[in-house]
């Protein structure tokens, strides 16, 4: 399987502050044109590939064209200044340029552009989005541009925009009293009696209260008006005749379900928007604050109506939520028509007025390689025939199925009838479904059920009168009027006659809204209980906020005192329940979260407002759980798009979009202000391990010079656009931060295996597995992959995640590829979900995909992320992992692709950055600023430095390691073509010449190492590495300006190859011992000329062959490292993993410097660590005569074990009981000691004893060993 759409290209972003008018140029860099493919399945991949045009740079706003834009993000120091273009110089396409653009009769004559201001944390930015293609007015020539000029000049007529619309209030409701949560679905009276109101807690019901909002889901744009806190709504005393409220009384009040009715005026249509996150609206009871709100008896109006009606407009609505296509997005639909092709709907208008017409709307879906139409239809009246197009099915990156409003009138003879639809399929494949019907009817004003609410569009400026005339009533009818739904008003019924009564309203411009209702079998809410009280409006400036699940609280408070330790940062810890009983009413809504954090931010400090936000807690597309139960934890916000697979997203960036001009879902959509992320966890175990991994993360004990060190991977095939990608971006890195160990894994540079089933790549699993476990900062891939790993070839595996155990060395993933971490589908975890929950390693944070990707603004995002990595803010701080990536997507364009891209991780972590600098003095006793010898093969060289603090002084008073890294020059690769693309070159210097240790002392340090007999012999520039860590600071450097090349020829003789011992795990372990199924290798190596790790000469590797299988050499050059301040004496650590149980056989191979080897063999037995295991059971001395000690090999390193050993004599008499707990980290258990004497103190007599040892775990698992032992007395 195959999930892609990747990532290449490249956006152009440059930031610049412009004061005075200025005239500046720019330069557009065109490049041969690229090719991409887009495929679900291996087999598809030569099916649908894109051709685009390419420019150092290109933004690509739509992906249906491809045409490249040219983008600049310009920060500004006014709002009401204007972008103007000139001075634009051309030159014409050439053919085959000419040959892949499309629409070519849709390019403009002239340059078209846009630029528009946004805001960054409220800092106004230009955003220029320029069209770099024309067809020339004169010649009709298709030309592009290749520099134009830009001015930035004052605009006094723009009207400036408000940084801020919305005004919070300081205090909610909620913060004292007594507070009872109750919910409803339906619009409408609801009744409460006194004795509901006792049995519900209060004492005195006759004070009772209620607050909430009604006004359906929140608002996605920042511009408009939404509520805030809980408001008080009108109640209605019931008190019977004598005038207390007490037993037999009621109160009733208005309230509406969580679905809101719009009207369309154009169209004179009323419809219903469908509440996406609930299916309950919720109120709040009190008895404790405010004062009673009763609802008011209005009087007549004075003055005559101007028109009396006893009819109005009423809707029915049919829609179920079933299905979501694509598992992405707001839209669900309900019928399924592929079996069943035809389905009928039964719907009901009381009274209806028959003669006039019954509108429909209704909203259908097709999926079908060919046209297909609905009939829909009323008895034998035929509404409409809906003809929904053809989809392109072979393409995974296609519209997965087409949306149509269709719309038709018909008439019914009854207040029943039937709407029938049916789906003619053009083919077996062919499908549909029903995404709703909405039905408009005139019905007389008349009671059939117990309420009935009525409506009235008054499109006029001003107010007027209007009688209304209802039927059906009884003595016990009351008519409200629910225009403001918080503010009931009590009408005055007037020509009550019989069954029948009128209503004299003064009736406002827009829709006005009324219900009529007998009091008896009214609705009753449902009661949810008591709520806590909270007072969320009264936080005021954090520097964090997280939102918890409230399963995950105490690892939240753990995570946000972490913060305010190490960073000095201000946290507020919240859950969503507390979010939304003040900012929806109660009801779970997405933009609630936005609604606070935005208040936090507009509540900043003189100088600095909110920084970052933390969600702990998985999501799901599914908001209401309707195709599992108990699957979100804390909602996401899901596209309006949503059956197109490429501009269909789930973002966590809607809740960082602050600024009043901020839209998620406009073409601009604006500049995220606050670092966010997410710990996509479900349960207190998982939310443990996250912040067991960001101690760890944090722990100065395991840094180390893993830290200086990344790797770049590219996939194949696409004309090595990934490839190339990739290198471009480590050499970026390379030549930026030149203290970095680069390593590349460009997959055609390795042999591919085929199969009939497919084709893989071996040798690179196993590097990127060792290259996790080993430890590494930045793991970077650019190319295909999916929810299961990572290229068509499975170069990583969810296996491979799951295998890592790199607790230690935790890396931060890069990933450019598509739907990797695609958090929010519960059926699933995605590989990069896997790489975060990784209880042993893995991943400390992802900067990785949620849905389909493309290649070109892939890069640019991916590059603008090492432009911040490295880099430190105003302040002189490192950026955080939000802060990186909060500029990295303000940096890359307005097109909806980096919306796909999500931080799974603390966005208020920072990367273990050294502060410190190292630098080097000399080589050989030279001063490196007059050293101009050569480092020859077999010479020795030391070479002298020290560490500096951020100004080149000293820093006299450090004491540590340094961890010096020697590479050899660079060397061209050439790639094998392995899928028929032409190969490709590339520089890689990674061949390690010295990796060693050294002692800093007062600053200062030297290391000493033989030149490798192996090295590239032609001249060229070396490099040095460095990393060091002392207490509690650490530093890095490089030094690279030296030369390598040539053979020293005086060198001193040497032809006996390096001493090797051998082990598993560590010293104690003896040949044919025990291991678990992931054992470390280890080595002790020493050489009086050092070991060779260049890897070079042929044959000259360390290498490691396990159980004879020689196509598979394990290649540990790497993986040694010499002692400190010794270059002679060394070791190797290697981790295997998932080994076979059962024996095994290791050998290993190992060469000095001046190419002589040595080699060794061990043989050991995996036991897997499911089921406790004993081995080599064994005491030495044996015999002995004064003291021996007892031995077992073990599956169970670093667990407490209890250790029973009993000794008998031959004939079974028990003379000796040693009891002890041991925990080693060993395989192999430390020395029990015994001195030879019984349980008396006696000493025991010369003979043959039994021995029988037992060993238990803490969980009650235990194991018996017997073995014989001699006393020599």
């Amino acid at each position: 399987m195959k999930r892609i759409l990747i990532f290449n290209l490249l956006f152009f972003i440059i930031l610049y502050t412009f004061g005075q008018k200025k005239t500046y140029t720019r330069k557009i860099s065109w490049e041969l044109p690229k090719k991409i493919s887009h495929y679900y399945q291996l087999n598809q991949k030569n099916i649908n590939t894109t051709e685009f045009l390419f420019f150092e740079g290109a933004c690509y706003n739509n992906q249906e064209d491809n045409y490249p834009h040219y983008y600049e993000l310009i920060k500004v120091n006014s709002q009401n200044v204007e972008l103007k273009i000139s001075n634009i110089k051309y030159e014409n396409l050439s053919s085959k340029e000419l040959s892949i653009l499309k629409y070519k009769n849709q390019i403009p004559e002239n340059i078209s552009y846009e630029s528009v201001i946004s805001f960054k944390r409220k800092q106004p930015y230009l955003q220029l989005n320029l069209l770099p293609i024309r067809k020339n007015p004169l010649t009709g020539q298709i030309e592009k541009a290749i520099s134009f000029d830009i001015e930035i000049v004052p605009n006094k007529n723009i009207i400036s925009s408000k940084l801020s619309s919305k005004s919070f209030t300081s205090e909610s409701v909620l913060k004292n009293g007594t507070w009872i949560k109750i919910r409803l679905n339906y619009n409408g009276i609801y009744k409460l009696t006194y004795s509901d109101l006792i049995d519900m807690g209060f004492a005195n019901p006759s004070n009772v209260k209620v607050y909430g909002n009604s006004s359906g889901m929140l608002p996605l744009s920042n511009a408009e008006d939404c509520q805030d806190d809980l408001i008080q709504n009108a109640v209605y005393f019931e008190k019977g005749v004598d005038g207390v409220f007490n037993n037999d009384d009621y109160i009733l009040f208005y309230a509406k379900g969580p679905n809101e009715m719009e009207y369309d005026i154009a169209n004179n249509f009323y419809y219903l928007n469908k509440h996406q996150y609930s299916d309950y609206n919720y109120l709040f009871l009190t008895t404790d604050i405010g004062t009673l709100n009763t609802i008011n008896n209005i009087n007549d109006p004075t003055g005559t109506a101007i028109e009396t009606l006893n009819s109005f407009t009423d809707f029915l609505h049919h829609e179920i939520d079933r299905e979501n296509l694509l598992e992405s997005g707001q839209l669900w639909f309900g019928e399924h028509f592929d079996i069943t092709t035809n389905y009928n709907f039964e719907f009901e208008f009381p009274n209806l007025i028959q003669s006039n017409p019954i509108r429909l709307r209704s909203a259908l879906a097709a999926r079908s390689s060919s046209s297909t139409t609905f009939d829909i239809k009323s008895g034998s009246q035929t509404i409409t025939n809906q003809e929904i197009a053809a989809i392109n099915m072979s393409s995974y990156t296609s519209t997965y199925a087409i949306r149509k409003i269709a719309e038709g009138n018909f008439t019914s003879t009854n207040d029943n009838f039937t709407i029938n639809i049916n789906y003619n399929k053009s083919s077996s494949s062919s499908e549909g479904w029903l995404d709703y019907i909405t039905l408009n009817a005139e019905r007389q004003i008349a009671l059939s059920n117990d309420q009935l609410i009525f409506r009235y569009y008054n499109p006029d400026l001003t107010s007027k009168i209007i009688t209304f005339e209802i039927k059906n009533t009884n003595s016990t009818t009351k008519v409200w009027n629910i225009s403001n739904p918080n503010q009931p008003q009590n009408l005055a019924l007037t020509n009550i006659t019989g069954s029948s009564v009128s209503i004299k309203v003064n009736v406002q411009p827009g829709l006005n809204e009324f219900i009529a209702f007998n009091t008896e079998n009214l609705f009753v809410p449902e009661l949810v209980g008591n709520i806590e009280n909270q007072n969320l409006h009264n936080v005021n400036h954090k520097d964090m906020i997280i939102i918890t699940h409230p399963d995950f609280i105490s690892q939240a408070n753990e995570i946000a005192q972490i913060h305010k330790n190490n960073d000095g940062l201000s946290v507020v810890v919240v859950t969503p329940d507390q979010i939304f009983n003040e900012f929806s009413s109660g009801t779970p809504d997405a933009a609630a979260f936005r609604n606070f954090v935005r208040m936090i931010y507009d509540r900043p400090t003189t100088s600095d407002t909110l920084k970052y936000l933390l969600f702990i807690g998985d999501g799901s597309f599914d908001h209401k759980s309707i195709t599992a139960s108990n699957i979100n934890y804390i909602l996401t916000y899901q596209s309006a798009n949503s059956l197109n697979p490429t501009t269909s997203f789930v973002t966590d960036d809607f809740f960082g979009l602050l600024d009043a001009t901020d839209n998620v879902e406009a073409s601009n959509s604006g500049l995220v202000d606050i670092g966010i992320g997410r710990f996509p966890v479900k349960s207190s175990e998982e939310a443990q391990q996250m912040v067991e991994k960001i101690k760890s993360y944090l722990d100065i004990e395991n840094k180390g010079n893993w830290i200086n060190s990344l790797c770049f991977i590219g996939d194949d095939e696409d004309n090595n656009i990934h490839m190339r990608d990739a290198d471009r971006l480590a050499s970026f890195v390379d030549t930026t931060y030149k203290y970095f160990f680069i390593n590349k894994l460009y997959l055609d540079a390795f042999p591919q295996q085929s199969s009939a089933v497919d084709e893989s790549y071996p040798e690179v699993n196993r590097l990127i597995n060792d290259e996790v476990n080993n430890g590494i900062l930045i793991f970077n891939y650019t190319g295909h992959g999916g929810e299961a790993g990572l290229a068509h070839e499975r170069i990583l595996s969810i296996d491979d995640i799951n295998s890592w155990v790199n607790f230690d060395k935790l890396a931060i993933f890069m990933t450019a590829t598509c739907e990797f971490s695609r958090f929010d589908n519960h059926k699933y975890t995605s590989a990069g979900e896997l790489v975060l929950l990784n209880p042993k390693g893995g991943g400390i944070a992802l900067f990785s995909t949620t849905r389909l990707v493309y290649s070109s603004p892939n890069y640019t995002l991916n590059r603008n992320f090492y432009n911040y990595a490295f880099e430190k803010d105003y302040k002189g701080n490192n950026y955080t992992l939000g802060d990186i990536i909060r500029l990295a997507k303000n940096a890359s364009g307005t097109e909806n692709n980096k919306r796909n891209f999500t931080l799974l991780g603390d966005p208020a972590l920072k990367m273990p950055l050294p502060q410190y600098s190292i630098s080097t003095d000399s080589i050989n006793h030279n001063s490196v600023n007059t050293y101009t010898d050569t480092l020859k093969a077999l010479t020795k060289v030391t070479i002298h430095g020290h560490i500096e603090n951020n100004t080149g002084n000293l820093i006299s008073s450090y004491n540590g390691i340094v961890y010096p890294l020697v590479l050899d020059k660079k060397r061209t690769i050439t790639t094998l073509g392995n899928d028929g693309d032409t190969p490709m070159d590339f520089k890689i210097q990674n061949n390690i010449l010295y990796k060693g240790k050294a002692s800093a002392i007062n600053g200062k340090f030297q290391f000493s190492f033989v030149v490798p007999k192996d090295i590239s012999y032609n001249f060229d520039k070396g490099k040095i590495s460095y990393y060091s860590i002392g207490a509690n600071i650490d530093a890095k450097g490089y030094f690279d300006d030296f030369i390598i090349g040539g053979s020293n020829n005086n060198a001193e003789s040497d032809d006996i190859g390096p001493n090797v011992q051998l082990y598993m795990n560590d010293e104690n372990f003896v040949s044919g011992g025990v291991t678990d199924e992931n054992p470390k290798l280890y080595v002790v190596l020493n050489d009086s000329s050092g070991i060779n790790t260049v890897g070079n000469g042929i044959g000259h590797d360390i290498t490691a062959t396990l159980d004879n299988n020689t196509s598979n050499l394990i290649v540990l050059n790497d993986y040694y490292e010499s002692d400190i301040d010794d270059y002679q004496k060394g070791k190797i650590e290697y981790l295997f993993s998932e080994l076979d149980e059962g024996d095994h056989n290791l050998k290993l191979k190992v060469w000095d410097v001046y190419n002589n080897s040595s080699e060794e063999n061990l043989d050991f037995i995996v036991a897997e660590s499911e089921n406790l295991s004993i081995k080599n059971l064994f005491n030495y001395p044996n015999p002995f005569t004064e003291q021996t000690a007892f031995y077992f090999d073990h599956n169970r390193p670093n667990e407490d074990l209890e250790v029973l050993i009993q000794i008998f004599t031959v004939s079974g008499k028990l003379v000796k009981t040693i009891s002890t707990i041991i925990n080693s980290n060993a395989f192999r258990s430390d020395a029990i000691q015994w001195d030879g004497l019984d349980d008396f103190g006696d000493k025991i007599g010369r003979g043959v004893y039994i021995y029988q040892i037992k060993v238990r775990t803490i969980d009650g698992e235990t194991v018996k060993k017997i073995e014989k032992l001699v006393i020599l007395k």
